[in-house]
């Protein structure tokens, strides 16, 4: 799997998730529609969360989340639960800009080829390189933010169109 291309991607994923919370505001990124149990910034968040979780438990990066958010975007979690105060929006889009630089930091060095200590499985087809788990990452992202467009197509077109 080729490295460079494969982190040029997640980079273009990430200007375009950075970019996309711009145009969102505090009470857009908060809204909770009908038939939903999380919110824009819980979507933003989650991103976060899950790529973590896979560096760490795939890939062996150290977390870059602190535990109180990774608690509060983590899978199966929900604004409802919440005890803090949510990053910003502000704050978010720094995170998303600091975790990839801390995951590329920790990639260095390291082949996408290399086999993880750890495997998952995607319908049946095991994700066993660091490659593969970076993949997902992308995928999630994209998923996630497919979510957020749902909600509001303007933020990503005018990622995409800037």
């Amino acid at each position: 799997m080729n490295k460079e291309k494969l982190l040029t991607q997640f980079e273009i994923i990430r200007a375009i998730s950075t970019k996309s919370i711009v145009s969102i505001t505090d009470e857009m990124a908060d809204e909770i529609p009908d038939g939903y149990r999380n919110s824009i910034r819980w979507n933003l968040g989650h991103i976060l969360a899950v790529a973590d979780a896979f560096l760490f438990n795939f890939a062996e990066i150290p977390m870059y989340l602190s535990e109180d958010h990774y608690e509060m975007f983590k899978s199966g979690s929900k604004p409802a639960d919440w005890n803090t105060e949510p990053p910003t929006l502000n704050e978010l889009s720094t995170m998303f800009k600091e975790q990839m630089d801390h995951m590329k930091k920790h990639l260095e060095g390291r082949s996408f080829d290399e086999k993880t200590p750890n495997t998952f499985n995607l319908y049946g087809n095991p994700q066993e390189t660091l490659g593969e788990v970076v993949n997902f990452c992308l995928y999630h992202e994209g998923f996630h933010l497919g979510l957020i467009n749902g909600r509001t197509s303007q933020p990503i077109k005018r990622a995409l169109t800037s």
